[in-house]
């Protein structure tokens, strides 16, 4: 299935979803003209009780201190600001809609000025649209308790039934940004959870257009779908990474190690950016093994070199640390997404011409490594 352009959301309905509220009626879009104020005041004789505005591209929009300040904490930080200030009659709130559409400006200031709409029918159809991001993420930036938490309800209900039903991969996506955006924790979960089954059902056929859909996620949302696609994967391309030559901690302060051997590294999944997500975590420690059974978390501090496979005359390139110490420190817990490490090896030095990092499509990474320390599990 390829992914085109910006997936829209599904605006169906299902039992259970917030539904009180009429619907938001999209047509308040259509003809904007010279008074776009109509599209989202509840009644059209407020505008002239308006005692603020923003220009949002090139329309005034009048707007009215006492209803936002009471829906929004940044815009009533600004009246407060701009009453302390003085001198400013009418205060302009521009600059906190610097960057939306007039669409999705209109649309969050309909949603706030008739809060009764704010319900999972709106959302429903802003989805259908391809709107409810932008108007997310602006209620996001504005930061509306009141429309987030309805919005947080729907997409949470939402982005639960796609997971359960094998939603499309479209729909996931589309939903992820939206939770992403907002920081809503546990529909963003839910929506990750529901990739990993259509990664780990693919195989190493991997959807077109996936790569590109994953590449606006930061390392810690890409982190959490490799560990939960991983979990899935037993057998196919997400399997551990073959070691050899370990060498266990023989007294104490020695230094144990390994070579481990990734390979698939020309086919995806690889990120643009040529960062690679190393699960190191799990090449390090048995976390089934007799010897983990009770511990929750270890503290590694190791150095990691990649190989360069010309033999006696290659010259290894390490892994530098965020720091500047000259090794590299990381917990890694068992139940948490922390076991991967990101930040590994620029794409311009894994390709170098004078360098054999990369051989017959595979790395060998040196691996030298000490426990710091371990916490026990609660249980």
């Amino acid at each position: 299935m390829a992914l085109q352009g910006a997936a829209k959301l599904p605006g169906r309905l299902e039992s259970g979803e917030q539904q009180t509220g009429p619907a938001l009626d999209l047509g308040c879009l259509t003809e904007l003209g010279a008074a776009p104020e109509r599209r989202y005041l509840p009644d059209g004789s407020l505008e002239a009780l308006s005692d603020s505005f923003a220009s949002v591209e090139g329309r005034r929009l009048p707007l009215h201190s006492q209803v936002l300040s009471t829906q929004s904490a940044v815009l009533r930080e600004l009246f407060v600001s701009a009453r302390e200030a003085g001198g400013q009659a009418m205060p302009d709130l521009s600059a906190a809609f610097e960057g939306s559409s007039i669409e999705d400006t209109i649309l969050l200031l309909r949603l706030v000025y008739c809060p009764q709409e704010a319900c999972g029918s709106s959302f429903s159809v802003l989805a259908a649209a391809g709107r409810l991001e932008g108007v997310a993420r602006l209620a996001d930036k504005l930061d509306t308790p009141r429309l987030l938490r309805s919005l947080e309800h729907y997409l949470a209900g939402l982005a639960g039934r796609l997971a359960a039903q094998r939603g499309e991969l479209q729909e996931l996506l589309a939903s992820l940004r939206v939770a992403h955006a907002c920081r809503f924790a546990a529909p963003q979960d839910s929506c990750l959870e529901g990739v990993a089954d259509h990664i780990a059902a693919a195989g190493s056929c991997w959807p077109p257009g996936l790569a590109e859909a994953l590449e606006g996620f930061d390392s810690s949302v890409l982190t959490q779908l490799l560990r939960k696609t991983g979990l899935r994967s037993l057998g196919t391309i997400y399997r551990p990474s073959p070691l050899f030559d370990v060498r266990p901690e023989a007294t104490d302060g020695a230094t144990g190690g390994f070579h481990l051997l990734p390979g698939g590294l020309l086919h995806p999944p690889r990120h643009r950016s040529g960062r690679q997500l190393l699960t190191l975590g799990r090449a390090c420690l048995d976390w089934d093994g007799k010897h983990a059974k009770h511990v929750r978390a270890v503290t590694f501090q190791f150095r990691i070199w990649v190989m360069d496979q010309r033999g006696a005359a290659g010259q290894d390139y390490e892994v530098t640390p965020y720091n500047r110490d000259t090794f590299i420190r990381d917990t890694f817990i068992r139940d948490a997404g922390s076991w991967a490490r990101t930040r590994f090896m620029p794409l311009a030095e894994l390709l170098r011409r004078d360098r054999a990092y990369l051989a017959h499509d595979r790395l060998i990474l040196r691996v030298e490594l000490s426990v710091q320390g371990t916490d026990a599990a609660s249980d």
